[in-house]
């Protein structure tokens, strides 16, 4: 890492991210079935180890603490190549005294095209967090103004807790950057956008969402009007410039939508193109943020811990109506259990 001028050290990462059951979304085999990605060992203990590799200690430099607010992965398929890109966001703070202070917040987005993306996505964290390292580095910290952030540092040894979306409340309204933002009820933008149907296909409600000037809002993760979750179909689909709206929220959030793109096969496993325009059910997983089709393949394994669900589906003739229903029940299932529970049972 080229960071030899640096006259800092850094001692200790905290994780504050708020979405901490893993780094996001990865491809595994030759099916790039999505798993969830994880770190060999814990959060903090490995990227405090592996900054400490990087940036070996230097006598008289200043210690400094690093606090990750954003980790995220992710890695998607489409008919020539895989794109894989990481998404950081850092607070540099530095004990004074035995007060906390903030030297600045930096963030990094990285995104990279190949045949397969898969191996490399070590590579692209350690290329965000060194461009965040690096830009850090080349600001006015040692001079600039401190901003007091923490009367007692040790607070910051207990970041904030996981947070449980509240599923009894009605969503708050807004638009969405990230899936953290939409699980932490955090919205971007709460008012000043309308929401416009459209109907491609005729068959399955498509939406829109405008600005004051009616103008297409691009690059968000989703969008909420109080009631229903919007999500964009880019989250899953290569060229998906539109929402669908969410028919169930719970831990397994459910949409509708027509897919006639061959790429869906390869983007989500599947073994063959779509012949022709096909309705199907896409789930959002509240735990972990990923989003996947239900195929026959994805039904088992979501069900997989739920032998009585799995046995009224295996026994239905597996129409939407009865994938709805299934998960409605899962849904109502998963709330009804321990939040420890949930946490092992709920990963897709």
């Amino acid at each position: 890492m080229p960071l030899n001028d640096r006259e800092f050290n850094i001692i200790k990462v905290i994780d504050n991210r708020t979405q901490r059951e893993n780094l996001g979304i990865a491809q595994k085999g030759m099916s790039n079935k999505k798993v969830a990605a994880v770190f060999p060992e814990d959060f903090e203990s490995y990227l405090t180890n592996t900054l400490e590799a990087a940036l070996p200690s230097k006598t008289e430099k200043r210690p400094l603490i690093i606090k990750v607010d954003r980790l995220h992965i992710s890695e998607r398929t489409m008919a020539t190549k895989e794109i894989g890109t990481c998404d950081v966001s850092l607070e540099f703070f530095e004990e004074i005294d035995g007060k906390l202070y903030s030297l600045g917040k930096f963030k990094s987005l990285i995104e990279e095209s190949s045949v397969d993306v898969t191996k490399r996505h070590g590579n692209r964290i350690m290329q965000a967090l060194e461009t965040c390292l690096l830009e850090f580095n080349q600001s006015d910290w040692q001079l600039a103004d401190k901003k007091l952030h923490l009367e007692d540092p040790k607070l910051l040894d207990h970041p904030q807790s996981q947070l449980v979306f509240d599923f009894n409340s009605p969503p708050a309204k807004g638009l969405y950057l990230h899936f953290d933002n939409w699980l932490n009820q955090t919205p971007h933008e709460t008012d000043g956008f309308s929401i416009k149907p459209i109907n491609e296909n005729g068959k399955i409600p498509r939406y829109q969402v405008l600005d004051e000037r009616k103008k297409k809002i691009k690059f968000i993760y989703g969008f909420s009007d109080g009631a229903s979750f919007y999500l964009q179909a880019s989250n899953y689909l290569t060229g998906g410039n539109y929402f669908v709206k969410s028919d169930l929220i719970g831990p397994y959030l459910l949409f509708k939508d027509q897919i006639s793109d061959p790429t869906m096969a390869v983007a989500f496993g599947a073994i063959g193109a779509l012949a022709s325009t096909k309705t199907i059910h896409i789930v959002l997983n509240m735990q972990n943020g990923m989003i996947t089709f239900l195929n026959k393949a994805n039904m088992a394994d979501l069900l997989s811990d739920h032998p009585e669900l799995l046995s009224i589906h295996e026994n239905s003739k597996k129409s939407l109506e009865q994938e709805k229903e299934i998960i409605r029940l899962l849904n109502e299932k998963l709330l009804s259990e321990p939040r420890s529970q949930q946490l092992s049972e709920s990963m897709f």
